[in-house]
């Protein structure tokens, strides 16, 4: 099965990203718009795993979610990445907290023998895949200059990626929320 290790969003935020996401149409010509409930952000994709491995990131997931406290951050923006046609997503605010989070995972993940790699780590939310824009992509985001959304994050999630009717789903495998009693905080 084909997984990522994520933080899972609020429905207050979904809503919100939701309204970014109307005042973003008119600037593309074309595009694939995420669904509000796929709205999440990945502190690691792992892609195809067995059943053996996912127990793995499963025990993963919980050695970090005891070594941490829940935490908060916010969106600052509209960021772009550059494939064959853009990905444009909400930037994630890159704290101290979020940083410990993912560099414990990968760690714990590179320990596991999970990923052979370790990445840079740009946290964002996906807002739509393959986008076509009318205009230059830095004036679209002049334009839609919004104000931050506050994200509360408890703990983490593994998810699947998959397909049901056609429609790209991402599927709760497991939660574990925070549970340290001390730990790294935004101050």
């Amino acid at each position: 099965m084909r997984v990522f290790v994520a933080i899972e969003l609020a429905h207050a935020v979904r809503e919100q990203l939701t309204v970014l996401q109307t005042k973003l149409k008119p600037y593309v010509q074309k595009g694939n718009f995420s669904r509000p409930e796929n709205f999440h952000i990945t502190v690691r994709f792992l892609g195809e795993r067995n059943p053996q491995e996912i127990d793995s990131v499963v025990r993963c997931i919980q050695r970090v979610a005891m070594s941490h406290m829940a935490f908060s951050l916010e969106s600052h923006g509209l960021g772009c990445f550059h494939k064959k046609r853009d990905i444009c997503y909400a930037a994630i605010e890159t704290t101290p907290a979020l940083l410990s989070v993912y560099r414990t995972l990968q760690d714990e993940l590179w320990h596991e023998r999970i990923i052979s790699q370790k990445e840079t780590y740009t946290p964002h939310i996906t807002l739509a895949r393959e986008v076509v824009w009318k205009e230059p992509y830095t004036q679209v985001f002049e334009c839609l200059k919004e104000n931050a959304i506050p994200i509360c994050v408890g703990g983490l999630s593994l998810m699947e990626s998959t397909r049901i009717d056609g429609q790209l789903c991402y599927l709760p495998l497991f939660y574990q929320g925070f549970s340290a009693k001390e730990g790294i905080n935004n101050e």
